[in-house]
């Protein structure tokens, strides 16, 4: 199975590239996304890896900036949706569990009921999953803090 991922890191190169030059004609984003990379970094949700032989899936991945939020300025997307050269995605030939939510009706129909609803960042409640080592390869990410400097790879932890 493993083998279906055929190679992802050309992609990732290109997405990368295209977002360096979107950085160049808005200073905010890099801005934004350097610092949002750095944190990530010193969370320890990504850390600095090196591009290995054999299996392996490379996420293509780009930034939204938020200027009108109060509270997220920036969204660092990591698309396991992107197909590569095999024309399959990560999320393609990965095994998925059951739903752990209710229905969105369920949910909707819950909604009438109660006199208060509450609500929480779910963001928050599962942002520890932390990915076994093992498996770490399969969500490969390129970056580079300077477009003169050298591209490198990062896995993502999380």
């Amino acid at each position: 199975m493993i083998s279906l991922l055929e190679d992802s890191y050309t992609l990732a190169l290109l997405w990368f590239l295209m977002m360096e030059q979107r950085f160049a004609g808005n200073v905010r984003l890099r801005e934004c996304y350097t610092q949002f990379m750095e944190d990530y970094e010193q969370l320890g949700h990504i850390e600095e890896c090196p591009r290995i032989i054999g299996p392996q899936f490379f996420l293509p991945h780009h930034a939204i900036l938020h200027p009108e939020s109060s509270t997220i300025k920036i969204r660092v997307v990591f698309d396991g949706s992107s197909k590569g050269a095999s024309k399959l995605s990560l999320n393609d030939i990965l095994h998925s569990g059951h739903t752990v939510q209710p229905p969105l009706l369920t949910t909707v129909i819950n909604f009438q009921m109660p006199l208060f609803v509450i609500t929480t960042d779910a963001e928050k409640m599962f942002s520890q999953v932390w990915v076994h080592q093992e498996d770490r390869k399969f969500q490969q990410i390129i970056r580079r803090i300077d477009p003169s400097g050298l591209l490198k790879c990062y896995q993502l932890k999380t």
